[in-house]
């Protein structure tokens, strides 16, 4: 029987479509559905290595927190619009009975996260990783070995 499935979502335009598979999966067992969205952390996104100055290190970490506010609006609306067409209620805790959902808002590195809250999920969710450009192939190892 399935009761948690985690669907991590990072904004590249392939949450929905593993939303939908995740919600029909909830609707049919009654199973709750944690989106679960990474927000970077801007010293994560300072380049590694490379001395940078103090006022571009600030630059670049207060356009890094603007990036990530868009991003995590952007997908905050899309979830809630996919839930309503789903059919899933949206609640921070599993309803005995009903297929629910709940954004979870995590910052870190996206592999990290899937594998704390993997860990406790009966099923992860995640889109088909692309081979030309590597994107999603290190949330899907997570998923399948931490």
């Amino acid at each position: 029987m399935i009761r948690k499935i985690i669907v991590p979502v990072r904004g590249d335009g392939k949450g929905d479509n593993v939303l939908a598979h995740a919600a029909v999966l909830a609707r049919r067992f009654k199973a709750h559905v944690e989106v679960l969205h990474c927000r970077p952390r801007p010293q994560d996104m300072l380049p590694y290595g490379i001395p940078v100055p103090g006022f571009l290190k600030d630059q670049m970490q207060a356009q890094a927190a603007k990036l990530a506010d868009e991003v995590e609006s952007s997908l905050k609306a899309e979830f809630d619009t996919l839930m309503k067409q789903f059919g899933l209620l949206v609640s921070d805790v599993p309803v005995q009975g009903k297929a629910t959902a709940a954004w979870v808002e995590e910052s870190g590195r996206q592999v990290e996260v899937i594998k704390r809250h993997g860990r406790l999920a009966d099923l992860i969710a995640v889109a088909q990783p692309e081979k030309a450009g590597m994107l999603g192939v290190n949330s899907l190892k997570a998923a399948l070995f931490h």
